[in-house]
């Protein structure tokens, strides 16, 4: 947090860059000479949009992306914590900056924390400061973005945008120990493309890409809201059902395999393994699935095999 002190002594014009991505800010206050007199001093330097009514801002606030809320502390429907508060539950991305008089600083201090301000500013304020305070929320507001999208990018496979090995053995491993915890089914589907070398080897490799995607896409919306989908490697694919039995698993591959020969991109075959009776690890779990979908390729192919219990 920052707090900005109007009495200290003037500082040279903070140097802020001119060239913003046009994201906007949003300032909510009750008094509208306040809410003029912010957006003369930052014009030019992103723009604002303006509200007096908190629960209109948040209405804003739902429709629209904003880097920053400014919010001042006392207004008579919602006070700025309260308001603010819930913009950090709804939209913790986005900075929160609160505006006050220095003499309500030390009545607010015990309530502050609870919207988990980024920074304050008292009135009234110098517009060297206020311009540094725009941006170190825009600065702080692009490090969270980038590092959202990196850990995406860690967790992601590249070219089919499915979860990568690496997130699948973490959810399988936080799966089972939620099932054994609870008591709860889980069921791990393991799926190979057929004759994907095939393809491969007769229609070069962008097909083969497209194939894969394709594939991924219709896993993906096949899937209920609580699974995952992930590609496991190569042309194998996994999915990770929690609260399912072996015949809700069959199931879900059994639609997942007609949408695949109605596309005629492929077929699938599938190895299904559920906790607790064939695996009770993640490690058992897969070597389970694993050895479920031999079977169905040594039956024929585009099928499906649950594993024996151990």
């Amino acid at each position: 947090m920052i707090f900005v002190d109007p009495n200290k002594e003037n500082k040279n014009s903070f140097d802020i860059p001119l060239n913003l991505p046009p994201l906007p800010i949003l300032v909510v206050d009750d008094e509208p000479d306040i809410l003029k007199a912010i957006e003369r001093d930052l014009r030019g330097i992103c723009e604002v949009i303006t509200c007096t009514d908190p629960q209109l801002a948040l209405k804003k606030i739902a429709e629209q992306e904003f880097f920053l809320v400014v919010s001042d502390l006392k207004m008579p429907e919602m006070s700025g914590i309260e308001f603010l508060e819930k913009v950090a539950k709804t939209k913790p991305q986005t900075q929160r900056l609160c505006l006050t008089a220095f003499v309500d600083l030390m009545e607010a201090a015990p309530s502050i924390n609870r919207a988990r301000l980024h920074q304050i500013i008292t009135k009234p304020w110098e517009k060297s400061d206020l311009h540094e305070a725009i941006f170190n929320a825009r600065g702080q507001y692009d490090l969270h973005r980038e590092n959202i999208i990196l850990r995406e990018q860690a967790l992601s496979d590249g070219l089919t945008g499915l979860a990568n090995q690496r997130y699948f053995w973490s959810r399988l491993s936080s799966e089972i120990s939620r099932a054994k915890r609870f008591g709860r089914p889980l069921s791990l589907v393991l799926c190979d493309a057929d004759n994907f070398k095939k393809i491969n080897d007769e229609f070069g490799h962008p097909a083969g890409d497209k194939t894969l995607k394709g594939i991924a896409q219709i896993l993906e919306s096949g899937r209920r809201s609580t699974d995952l989908a992930a590609r496991y490697g190569g042309e194998e694919f996994a999915l990770i059902l929690p609260e399912a039995q072996a015949d809700q698993a069959r199931d879900i591959a059994q639609r997942i395999l007609s949408q695949l020969k109605h596309s005629k991109l492929t077929t699938l075959s599938f190895g299904i393994a559920t906790f607790p009776d064939h695996g009770q690890t993640p490690q058992s779990l897969v070597e389970a699935a694993d050895q479920a979908l031999l079977q169905a390729k040594k039956q024929g192919k585009a099928c499906i095999v649950v594993s024996e219990t151990t």
